[in-house]
């Protein structure tokens, strides 16, 4: 082909994402890296190569514009975590622990039996009898075969 390297060549998906992974990190200091690279996946995967020649890829900034488009499915995804985590979470925690919920009348169950459990063994001999004393799993083997 005839004509300068700039005109034929161009950038693969490796230098495209790592240039788009750096221009959102010079904008934004404390990013969540799994959810941005899951959008930089999703829009430049590796076995993508449609991003022209060097000329056109600078002059296009499609550097840029890629990285805006990656950024905005990121705030879109950070901002309903957010809402999940401010207003959702504290409905559904407010739900399951009110004082009649059934969550708290489980753990109520669950208290009340194992209170009457420890007040059985607090009052229960000390001692077994030796019958009732097994002291391996092949002793108990050979007891279970017996009877």
């Amino acid at each position: 082909m005839s004509g300068p390297w700039f005109h034929v060549e161009g950038p693969d998906a490796d230098y495209v994402r790592t240039e788009v992974e750096n221009i959102i990190r010079t904008k934004e200091k404390n990013l969540n890296m799994d959810i941005l690279n899951k959008y930089i996946d999703k829009i430049i995967p590796y076995e993508r190569y449609d991003f022209g020649s060097w000329r056109g890829y600078n002059n296009d900034r499609l550097g840029t514009r890629l990285s805006k488009q990656i950024k905005a499915l990121y705030d879109k995804e950070i901002n309903a975590l957010l809402i999940i985590k401010t207003k959702f979470v504290p409905i559904v925690l407010h739900h399951l622990y009110k004082p009649k919920s059934m969550i708290v009348k489980s753990a109520r169950e669950r208290y009340y039996i194992n209170q009457n459990v420890l007040n059985k063994e607090k009052f229960a001999p000390d001692h077994k009898p030796k019958s009732m004393i097994v002291k391996s799993a092949r002793e108990r083997f050979y007891i279970n075969q017996r009877y």
